[in-house]
């Protein structure tokens, strides 16, 4: 079930990166995606010139979005009195990277 959500953490990064211009925003994307490859925080720093404290923060930024976007969909799963599974995936548009 991790690596699931590993992979599918992976695949929505990639396919917030392809679908973004601007390079401040990809650097960002793809730092948090290649942490999720299991690259070393040193090797990221390296292969994109950003900081250590930038990698980190950025990591925390993604989970938080993913956490509220749980919320929300606890929230409205609660206010209409349906099963979980009666909600389709949510599009976590890393919202996080525009907000930075």
């Amino acid at each position: 079930m991790r690596n699931q959500n590993l992979e599918d953490a992976i695949a929505e990064l990639q396919e917030f990166i392809a679908l973004r211009p601007e390079a401040r925003e990809v650097r960002k994307a793809l730092a948090v995606k290649l942490v999720y490859q299991g690259y070393l925080y040193e090797e990221i720093q390296t292969i994109l010139d950003v900081s250590l404290g930038s990698i980190s923060g950025w990591k925390m930024q993604y989970l938080a979005a993913v956490r509220q976007q749980l919320v929300i969909l606890f929230q409205q799963m609660v206010a209409t009195d349906a099963p979980l599974n009666s909600f389709k995936r949510k599009d976590w548009r890393i919202s996080f990277i525009l907000n930075a």
